[in-house]
């Protein structure tokens, strides 16, 4: 793993993250419409680069800014909803981001994310 990307990690610790900073694959899936929305721009950049330039260096920046969208996006959430993310990550844990269980918790939480 490259420095930077620790370092982002280190940065963006919540109480939802692991103890190395890593943000648990469930808290991911039941973020991501919220991310999707939020970090757009920051997706469409990178993904735009890599397209256009083979040098795998030539794109850090805009994977730098992705990566840390991604990550302020869920501090975010964990501040300002952190009920509705819990909750959210807890039933894509138990059921699965597809599922129909998950909903309800996942548009309440979308929903949070827009206040």
């Amino acid at each position: 793993e490259s420095p930077r990307v620790t370092l982002l990690r280190k940065q963006r610790r919540t109480p939802l993250a692991m103890s190395d900073g890593t943000i648990p694959t469930d808290v991911l899936y039941a973020s991501h419409q919220v991310v999707t929305d939020k970090c757009a721009e920051k997706f469409e950049a990178y993904a735009t680069c890599k397209a256009d330039d083979d040098d795998p260096e030539a794109c850090i920046p805009q994977a730098d800014e992705s990566l840390a969208c991604v990550g302020n996006t869920i501090a975010g959430l964990d501040k300002s909803c952190r009920d509705e993310l819990a909750a959210a990550a807890k039933c894509v844990a138990e059921n699965g981001v597809e599922s129909k269980e998950c909903r309800e918790a996942l548009a309440t939480l979308r929903q949070c994310s827009k206040q």
